[in-house]
């Protein structure tokens, strides 16, 4: 079974390794570092800790069974909520969600906990969204053939075409106010962007489409070297957020990045619904 601490605010009943994997390798998929803590029999025996907001329950839940199901039946009452995931539909109460153990249960389960947890998709942590707003900044900037290097929770860039440039440091608070600019100066008017064999579309495109692949892949300690026609992504990569990270290097052709441009911007589009509502949010309604 897995074993661990909690970071805070969520926590898992699971009794089936497989399920488990699954659940974490979709939160970290949508940039969600999620600890897990789970337990032989679900809801037996726990005592909710005072940060914790969501619990997800992966199996038949047994919190109406007799005594044991007592704090957590409080715990909800007190404004906790609960995600159930089952072969079959029960009848629940307040704050009780049900979800299905079909083929999507885990992006289910994710988008059910960016809600209850008040997670902004666009904002969280994804390779996606961090290279996406470095890419924008390579356009704004002009920077086409560029050496970029993960350090600690930021990035470090480096131009190979103007050696004479200072590296480009981005901390991860600035990653943030970067993304939240970039979502504020939409509806602006388009504007031009360096285009290359590599980035026919500009950086921005080209960089939150390979950052997505990173995210599937479950990499680490990304580095990403743009050479004529083609780019070298290298770092660390593990099946499950639960196996040892394995070193990896990729070759990325250009006719391998078009097709995963194409592919992020039909995904795009078939998610577009949680997007206009984040556009609300920010007040953008154009």
């Amino acid at each position: 079974m897995f074993a661990g601490t909690m970071s805070a605010k969520v926590v898992l009943f699971c009794d089936d390794d497989a399920a488990g994997r699954a659940l974490a390798w979709a939160c970290r998929a949508r940039g969600i570092d999620l600890p897990l803590w789970c337990s032989v029999r679900p809801a037996g025996r726990w005592e909710p800790a005072p940060d914790v907001k969501v619990c997800v329950c992966v199996g038949e839940p047994q919190s109406d069974a007799g005594d044991e199901g007592a704090p957590l039946r409080e715990w909800i009452r007190r404004g906790g909520a609960l995600i159930c995931v089952g072969e079959r539909e029960q009848a629940h109460g307040a704050g009780v969600s049900v979800i299905a153990r079909d083929a999507g249960w885990p992006g289910r389960v994710v988008d059910a906990l960016i809600d209850l947890l008040g997670l902004t998709p666009a904002l969280l942590p994804s390779y996606e969204n961090r290279l996406r707003v470095l890419g924008r900044e390579l356009d704004r900037r002009g920077l086409r053939v560029v050496r970029v290097e993960e350090r600690g929770d930021g990035f470090r860039i480096q131009s190979d075409a103007a050696a004479d440039l200072p590296a480009l440091e981005f901390g991860g608070r600035e990653l943030g106010q970067l993304t939240r600019q970039a979502l504020t100066a939409r509806g602006e008017p388009v504007w031009e962007r360096a285009r290359g064999h590599l980035a026919t579309d500009g950086q921005e495109r080209l960089l939150r489409y390979l950052g997505g692949d990173l995210d599937r892949r479950g990499a680490t300690r990304v580095r990403i070297v743009t050479l004529a026609r083609s780019l070298v992504v290298s770092g660390y990569e593990s099946a499950s957020p639960y196996d040892s990270p394995q070193p990896f290097q990729r070759l990325y052709r250009p006719s391998e990045l078009r097709l995963l441009q194409q592919q992020g911007h039909h995904s795009r589009r078939a998610a577009k619904g949680w997007f206009s509502r984040l556009m609300r949010r920010f007040g953008v309604t154009s």
